[in-house]
């Protein structure tokens, strides 16, 4: 795969500026609703990739790899479908908390958005 990096700076921007946006307005951290929705997004997202017969075989051969089956991954469907809101938000404040998180780009923007123009 390819990224046009002139055509793709102001959509990555704005992915970019989206997603701050949702950190920082969610303070409370996730509530039931976005949890089941992203759960059964995840989950079914991971169902059609099985679906698919390149991706079933590449998920076997990491599988492979990692040393990991599908019971494994049954077993990873199964913990999502596990998850609490307590547990996700737990888990956003353990590796989001006080410190927050930094984000890099690096690049000659201006050029690029010259080029853009």
């Amino acid at each position: 795969m390819t990224l046009d990096v002139h055509a793709s700076l102001p959509l990555l921007r704005s992915v970019f500026d989206r997603n701050l946006k949702v950190l920082e307005t969610s303070a409370d951290g996730v509530d039931e609703a976005e949890l089941k929705d992203a759960v059964d997004g995840l989950l079914k997202a991971r169902e059609q990739s099985r679906a698919e017969d390149a991706n079933l075989a590449g998920q076997l051969r990491s599988n492979a790899w990692l040393d990991r089956s599908m019971q494994w991954q049954a077993g990873l469907d199964e913990a999502l479908r596990g998850l609490t809101v307590d547990d996700v938000n737990a888990a956003l404040r353990r590796q989001l908390g006080e410190a927050g998180f930094s984000v890099f780009a690096a690049g000659d923007f201006a050029r690029l958005e010259a080029k853009a123009d």
